[in-house]
C-alpha cells in the first residue's frame, strides 16, 4: 500500500470565506507546514463538464486548501464542497506500514469532527453529506504492467503481455462501472506503469445515497460502503497467488 484517501462530499457552502476558518487554518498550518491554495475542483454535482472562467470582478471562489506533513506523508484538504484526507506509506519503518482501515477511519473521524466545529461555530450548521469516497494505491512489482493491466480486465493471470509490452514504455488500462442498491457506488480502477520495476494498481469507489431516498442515513455508513466495496474489487482484481504471497510476508 502506497497512497489511501478518503473524502466526504457535502452540498456546497456557498457562504464559506476562507477568513471563516481562520483559527482552523491556523492550527493545521503548525502541525502541517506544507500549505497550498488552488482553484477548487469541479462541483461534485457538475455534470456539465464545461469549464469556469471567473472574471476580475467576480469573487474568487472558495480555494481548495491543502495542508501536508511531510515527515508523515499525511495531508488534509477542503474545498467548499469536500474534506480529504491522505496518507503516504512510502519508504521503510514501522510507521510507513498501512496500519488498517480501522486505524486510518477513526483518523479520518477526528479530523472532520474538528472540520465540522469550525464550520458549525461560523455558519451556526454543520456540511451536509451526500456521499464518500476512498482511493487505495498499490504498488506492485510481482507482475509486469501490461501483465497487471490485462489482468485488470480479463481477470485470467495466464496472459504473458509479451506483445502487448515489446516495443513499448508505458501500459495501462482503466475500467469504471456503477453498482446499484440501497447505496450506489462508482467503480474505477486502474493501471499505471510509472517504471519498469514496479505498477501502480489504483481503486477508487465513491458511494451515494439515491436521491428517491429520503432516509436519513450516517454518512460513515457511506464511507463503510465504499471501504466495503473497494476491498471486495482488489480481490476481484488481483490473482489469488498474489495475494497469498503477501500474506505469507506479513
Amino acid at each position: 500500500m502506497q497512497r489511501v484517501r478518503m473524502t466526504f462530499f457535502f452540498k456546497e457552502l456557498a457562504a464559506l470565506q476562507v477568513t471563516s476558518l481562520s483559527a482552523f487554518i491556523d492550527n493545521l498550518r503548525s502541525a502541517m507546514p506544507d500549505v497550498s491554495e488552488e482553484f477548487p475542483l469541479p462541483m461534485r454535482d457538475d455534470a456539465t463538464g464545461v469549464g469556469v472562467f471567473v472574471s476580475s470582478r467576480t469573487a474568487l471562489p472558495f480555494p481548495l486548501i491543502s495542508f501536508r506533513d511531510p515527515s508523515t506523508g499525511r495531508g488534509i484538504h477542503f474545498q467548499a464542497d469536500r474534506f480529504s484526507l491522505t496518507w503516504e506509506f512510502y519508504g521503510e519503518g514501522e510507521e510507513k506500514r498501512y496500519p488498517g482501515f480501522v486505524d486510518l477511519r477513526e483518523q479520518f473521524v477526528i479530523a472532520y469532527g474538528k472540520f465540522c466545529t469550525a464550520i458549525g461555530e461560523q455558519m451556526g450548521a454543520i456540511p451536509d453529506v451526500t456521499g464518500a469516497q476512498c482511493l487505495y494505491h498499490n504498488a506492485i512489482s510481482e507482475i509486469p504492467g501490461a501483465g497487471l493491466a490485462l489482468y485488470l480486465l480479463t481477470g485470467r493471470d495466464d496472459l504473458t503481455a509479451r506483445e502487448v509490452i515489446r516495443n513499448r514504455t508505458y501500459a495501462g488500462a482503466r475500467v469504471r462501472f456503477p453498482l446499484l442498491g440501497p447505496i450506489e457506488s462508482k467503480v474505477s480502477a486502474g493501471v499505471d506503469t510509472p517504471s519498469d520495476d514496479e505498477s501502480d494498481l489504483w481503486i477508487k469507489v465513491s458511494s451515494a445515497t439515491p436521491e428517491s431516498d429520503s432516509s436519513l442515513r450516517d454518512p460513515y455508513d457511506l464511507l463503510d460502503e465504499a471501504h466495503d466495496v473497494l476491498i471486495r474489487h482488489f480481490i476481484q482484481f488481483t490473482p489469488e497467488w498474489l495475494r497469498e504471497q503477501w500474506k505469507a510476508q506479513r
